[in-house]
């Protein structure tokens, strides 16, 4: 199931127009690298980087910068990094992160915010 809706995020960004060369594509992930689900976080981590790796830093030719931070499984630590990397990041793009409880808190507050989620 992950890998679909990584490929699902990596087709619908593949369709973006070319970017200006000096705005990248900002993808900010949310990873649970420790906490209850440290270990599907980081492979989901090594999967986005060896995705990012293979396909030379770029999202449909743009180039691209990619945010990976660590939240620890917390829902509220996820809900500040969202919000962090929304208003202060200026990010295009955010996924994760892989608990349902954090991803739901995500969807709620999200409303009316501009950017595409994918979790």
């Amino acid at each position: 199931m992950l890998k679909l809706k990584h490929a699902a995020l990596l087709l619908a960004l593949g369709g973006l127009p070319a970017a200006h060369a000096a705005d990248p594509i900002k993808v900010g992930i949310a990873l649970d690298i420790s906490g209850p689900f440290a270990t599907i976080g980081a492979e989901i981590r090594d999967g986005f980087n060896l995705a990012i790796e293979q396909l030379g830093g770029k999202l449909g030719g743009a180039p691209a910068e990619f945010l990976q931070t660590d939240f620890a499984g917390n829902p509220e630590q996820a809900n500040q990094l969202a919000n962090r990397y929304l208003e202060r990041d200026k990010i295009d793009f955010f996924t994760g992160p892989v608990a349902s409880n954090a991803a739901l808190l995500r969807r709620g507050r999200r409303q009316g915010r501009q950017r595409e989620g994918l979790s």
